[in-house]
């Protein structure tokens, strides 16, 4: 019963909120996720650097 109703409040949800503003927003998610993915890829990249430069002058971070 729960389910059911659930469902329907789904469908309206949809039926309210147009698919292409739906498929709009996964995109701009998608993207600004991809955008953080690769800062976080370079800031890890240079700590990494940063760190082995650091550890052969005697300093450890």
């Amino acid at each position: 019963m729960q389910d059911m109703s659930y469902r329907n409040a789904k469908r309206a949800c949809l039926c309210k909120y147009p698919l292409y503003k739906y498929r709009k927003t996964l995109h701009c998610i998608d993207f600004i996720r991809q955008i953080a993915f690769i800062s976080f890829n370079m800031v890890f990249r240079f700590h990494k650097q940063l760190n082995k430069t650091l550890f052969y002058r005697g300093f450890r971070i």
